[in-house]
């Protein structure tokens, strides 16, 4: 077990636990594989997230009632500074910040129930096409959601998000 720079707790991969949570911005460390169920639930005061490119699976409601999640962005090993800073470009950083979108990992290979539900100010949300089913309520309650990215061979359940939320399948 080990704990992250931003009190992460991590075992053997899997981030279990954001703890008490004071961070706006989180930088999950590189080599995570995992984002566990409710690792992040009801962490009000986190507006970003940068996961590494190694996650593959991300836990039910992991990121539920996060209402002030404005962007999930996805780095690279190379992304990261040697103090554990994310860099990323200037319009990199100015996209996210303006759509206030989530990007999913490639790898993840579905999104569970509850997984994003409440995150009131996300807009935009990208799919890769490692995600082969999207379940009910995983976007529900996202009020400010209106685009979502999603592959063409991806299952979307029934309710997986609001009625206000136009699909583009690509």
């Amino acid at each position: 077990m080990s704990k992250g720079s931003e009190g992460l707790i991590i075992v053997k991969g899997v981030l279990c636990d954001i703890g008490k949570c004071t961070d706006s911005d989180i930088l999950v460390p590189y080599g995570v594989v995992s984002i566990g169920i409710k690792a992040f639930c009801g962490c009000k005061r986190v507006k970003s997230i940068a996961l590494p490119q190694t996650v593959t699976d991300i836990g039910i409601a992991a990121f539920r009632e996060c209402v002030n999640l404005e962007s999930i962005t996805v780095y690279k090993l190379g992304d990261v500074e040697e103090s554990g800073s994310k860099e990323a470009s200037s319009e990199e950083a100015a996209t996210s910040k303006e759509t206030k979108s989530v990007t999913i990992p490639d790898g993840v290979k579905g999104i569970g129930e509850y997984t994003f539900y409440g995150c009131k100010k996300i807009k935009v949300v990208v799919i890769p096409e490692s995600v082969k089913r999207i379940e009910n309520y995983a976007f529900a309650a996202c009020k400010s959601l209106k685009v979502a990215v999603v592959p063409r061979n991806t299952e979307v359940w029934g309710r997986a998000f609001g009625s206000a939320v136009k699909l583009t399948r690509a």
